[in-house]
């Protein structure tokens, strides 16, 4: 990822950071949790044409008891779809929006790393920008699953950071272009089938109880 692009995302994360800072102070119900995660995509599926992304969001867990959370998640995924120009190549930004909620299990264990596992669905908006040739902007929406695993150390009490590995799967249902080609004056579009469109996303996560 480019240096401006990871500075551009930290501006935005670093507000939602301190506020959940500053909440951690606040008299509440205990078995709460907010926190932010950074994290890295790689495409997979009918997507593997796609570049290496970024993604990053918020997400809520809610305790049911010591070992159990409901959680919910708002996520922003960027990634490039490469097209095959005549001289060269161009870009298709695609953007999706993915609000999640799901189970988390986290079962007891007597070591400085909780581990823990779960999985859920979602309904995720899509949208792209185009700058090749006849290649128009589209977008979509849909249902999307995801199963995750992961760890947490505990800071304090409270404050919690660990490493996650999830992967999202989101049926698409559309055609996204492969490359574009000039034949006898004409420009065309080749388009290639996009049926399933899977993530790995592997990166960071901070939370903080709410109390």
């Amino acid at each position: 990822m480019k240096r401006g692009g990871a500075l551009r995302v930290l501006v935005k994360l670093l507000p939602c950071l301190a506020w959940l800072w500053a909440g951690s102070a606040w008299s509440g119900p205990d078995n709460i949790e907010l926190g932010l995660h950074y994290n890295w995509t790689w495409p997979q599926m009918d997507a593997a044409r796609m570049k290496q992304g970024q993604s990053y969001g918020l997400i809520f867990h809610y305790w049911l008891n010591d070992t159990t959370a409901i959680d919910a998640a708002f996520d922003q995924f960027d990634n490039i779809w490469k097209v095959d120009e005549p001289g060269g190549s161009a870009d298709i930004d695609f953007k999706m929006y993915l609000v999640s909620a799901g189970v988390r299990y986290s079962p007891e264990a007597d070591f400085f790393l909780a581990p823990y596992f779960g999985g859920g669905l979602g309904y995720q908006l899509w949208n792209t920008t185009s700058t090749a040739w006849a290649v128009n902007d589209r977008r979509g929406s849909g249902l999307g699953y995801y199963l995750l695993a992961g760890a947490e150390y505990r800071i304090t009490p409270r404050l919690a950071v660990g490493p996650w590995l999830r992967f999202v799967y989101v049926p698409l249902h559309d055609r996204f272009e492969d490359s574009v080609r000039v034949s006898g004056g004409k420009t065309l579009v080749d388009k290639t089938r996009i049926e399933q469109v899977g993530f790995f996303i592997t990166g960071l996560a901070v939370t903080v109880q709410i109390k």
